[in-house]
């Protein structure tokens, strides 16, 4: 059903019980009208010509015509006709009226009381209604005035939905139209109504909706660039891996084996790495606890140690006795840590140096625990240190060598930085590298 004619049916189902009241108070009223009517001209014929009968036989005289019934009374309102009712308590005022006086509610169907001038047992006359007066004439004229009203009514509705239904089927344009239009939902509907409130509501929809669809995309293509990132990372890295242990077989040679061992390191920490980076996308995977940051460092230390080895690289750390406790998620921070480590081994030379030092330094008005790892190789040119570590910059581009990886080592650890709280600053030593983590302590 459309919504104007549920409005006009709504509005008449509304006012036709207060219109049949009205119709019944009308019928009613119109009823004790024509009694009051009636009554006073049998009054005033009976004033004008007084019945002589009712003086000489008073005990049987009565009046009949029309549905009306007359008795005779005296000035006490005591009748001669043993017939004759009770003279109603609320005509007794005609004793002391000239006019006639009515009394509609008198058993049901009213009377009436005139004084006759006649004096004695019919000075006055009870007019009583035998019947009510039939419903019928006064009845229909009241219900066809009802229908009429309540068809205006009904259209009247029809009018007054009228607006209200266009202006809905404008705003259901607007939003059928924000599919194709990227779900923007710009409403011409600005009234300080509730159809207004809806376009507004719809249009905040239409905003969220699109902010959901451009986070999707973003997602989408930092998927897409962190497949073809990581395909490219394990490509490079399987083929040497392949190259090597061919090799090795074919030369019994343990400079090959050497060069396998590392490849697959790299390997197993570039698939940590994308575990990693499963977990930062959600911030709710990040549980934090206290973690010692000696102790998490002496792992990463001893971690990369054989792989230092194997490149002939001096590999020093420098830690506090005592216990360093933060609140972090310990899995992120360590991952973080060994891309650093493992960052400043892969870019050294053979014979080179790498130094993995945790101190306590003035940041502000107070101290804060800070992680460096220290090289000396080739550096980084001044203005990418900034962007190092963020999506798409690469820390092989920086330092001139071959390409081994898209940066996603130290992307990583600017993340874990970040959703930490930390900051992850690099800064060149002419020659070498400085990578500074700096932790907020409990």
């Amino acid at each position: 059903m459309k919504l104007p004619l549920k409005v006009a049916l709504v509005i008449v189902a509304l006012v036709v019980p207060l219109v049949a009241l009205f119709t019944l108070w009308r019928v009613g009223a119109e009823r004790n009208d024509v009694m009051e009517r009636v009554s006073d001209r049998m009054a005033t014929r009976i004033s004008a010509r007084p019945p002589l009968r009712c003086l000489e036989r008073p005990e049987t005289w009565e009046f009949s015509r029309r549905g009306v019934k007359g008795w005779a009374y005296d000035l006490n309102l005591q009748s001669k006709n043993p017939n004759a009712p009770r003279f109603p308590a609320g005509l007794k005022d005609v004793v002391q009226s000239e006019e006639p006086v009515h009394d509609l509610g008198f058993r049901r169907s009213g009377a009436s009381a005139v004084r006759t001038g006649m004096g004695g047992a019919c000075e006055v006359m009870l007019l009583t209604w035998s019947r009510p007066p039939p419903r019928g004439p006064v009845l229909k004229p009241i219900i066809g005035q009802s229908v009429a009203l309540a068809f205006l009514l009904f259209l009247t509705g029809l009018v007054i939905a009228g607006p209200l239904v266009r202006r809905i089927r404008k705003l259901q344009k607007e939003v059928e139209s924000a599919e194709a239009a990227d779900f923007r939902v710009e409403s011409s509907l600005e009234d300080k109504d509730e159809i207004g409130d809806l376009a507004r509501a719809f249009s905040g929809l239409g905003a969220r909706v699109r902010q959901t669809i451009d986070d999707l995309k973003a997602r989408d293509e930092a998927l897409t660039e962190f497949v073809s990132n990581t395909t490219h990372d394990l490509a490079i890295p399987l083929t040497v891996l392949q190259h090597r242990l061919v090799r090795a077989i074919d030369e019994d040679s343990r400079e090959h084996v050497e060069a396998a061992l590392q490849e697959s390191h790299y390997i197993s920490s570039l698939v940590r790495n994308m575990g990693a980076a499963a977990r930062l996308e959600r911030s709710e995977n990040v549980v934090k606890h206290q973690v010692n940051l000696v102790e998490l460092l002496e792992r990463v230390v001893q971690r990369h140690g054989p792989v230092a080895q194997w490149k002939n690289v001096e590999f020093n750390a420098g830690f506090p006795e005592e216990a360093v406790e933060i609140e972090a998620d310990s899995t992120l921070l360590e991952q973080a840590l060994s891309n650093l480590v493992q960052n400043a081994i892969q870019y050294v030379e053979p014979r080179g140096h790498v130094s993995v030092l945790l101190e306590q330094e003035s940041r502000g008005a107070g101290k804060v625990w800070c992680v460096q790892v220290m090289d000396d190789g080739p550096g980084v040119p001044e203005e990418m240190l900034e962007e190092l570590g963020e999506r798409g910059a690469r820390s092989d581009d920086a330092r001139n060598r071959n390409p081994g990886g898209q940066g996603f080592g130290l992307n990583i650890a600017r993340r874990v930085c970040r959703v930490h709280g930390w900051t992850l600053e690099f800064e060149n030593t002419h020659p070498g590298l400085i990578a500074r983590i700096c932790l907020k302590t409990d």
